[in-house]
């Protein structure tokens, strides 16, 4: 109940410090925005953070132009000794627009504040590019690679590959999928690809998303899939 209650505590003060965005922007130049969620399971690139349990989430994000820099937090349970509480990732990118095409250059810094030092580092960067951009009125489509030149428990290079498309189906209902592709440069570890398919409703001041989730090993084994449901705010 701590750690939940500590991701909880983080995106309360995000909340609080969206609530006064006119405040900031007479000072500040940019524009703020804030976002929570509830959802029945986190899962990171098709595999689950909180032993298949729920998560509380959110974060705060700042934009200027095409700048743009944020803060996100999810609760966490590994289901063992060395779980933590709260998962913090700090990011900051360059989305310039031209031409039609949506660009996207940016650092994520993933960081597990309540970790346990078990002679492994479990924070770790990654480097991202990605284009996109809307190819009819309803449907459109992005894709993204990541880099990290330390993974996870000091694993090494990891690059991760992903595909994503959207379609709108009505002013309210909409309908996603994603693909990735994760490789590791520890041969110890194996690539495996993950890959989801939902829908998002939006009604009045909230979204509900429901998803289906599953994953699949580079020797054709299939594991983690799940339906999850999430429903969230933005601000």
């Amino acid at each position: 109940m701590l750690k939940f209650s500590k991701a909880l505590a983080v995106s309360i003060v995000g909340l609080a410090a969206a609530a006064t965005p006119a405040l900031a922007e007479e000072t500040i130049p940019g524009e703020f925005s804030a976002n929570l969620s509830l959802t029945t399971n986190y899962l990171y690139r098709g595999v689950t953070q909180t032993s298949d349990g729920a998560a509380i989430q959110g974060g705060f994000d700042y934009s200027y132009d095409a700048f743009y820099a944020g803060v996100w937090a999810s609760s966490l349970d590994f289901g063992d000794a060395s779980s933590t509480g709260i998962e913090m990732d700090w990011y900051a990118g360059y989305a310039p627009t031209i031409n039609g095409i949506d660009l996207d250059f940016g650092v994520l810094y993933y960081t597990y504040p309540d970790s346990i030092d078990d002679g492994a580092e479990q924070d770790f960067v990654e480097l991202y590019a990605g284009l996109g951009g809307a190819l009819t009125e309803t449907f459109s489509l992005s894709g993204k690679i990541s880099y990290s030149p330390d993974f996870y428990l000091e694993t090494g290079d990891a690059w991760y590959y992903q595909l994503d498309a959207g379609l709108t189906l009505t002013e309210a209902l909409s309908a996603s999928a994603h693909y990735g592709y994760q490789t590791f440069d520890d041969s110890l570890l194996d690539e495996y690809a993950d890959w989801n398919i939902g829908l998002t409703y939006s009604i009045d001041w909230v979204d509900l998303d429901f998803r289906y989730y599953d994953t699949q090993d580079r020797i054709g084994g299939s594991n983690d899939d799940v339906f999850v449901f999430a429903i969230s705010r933005s601000f």
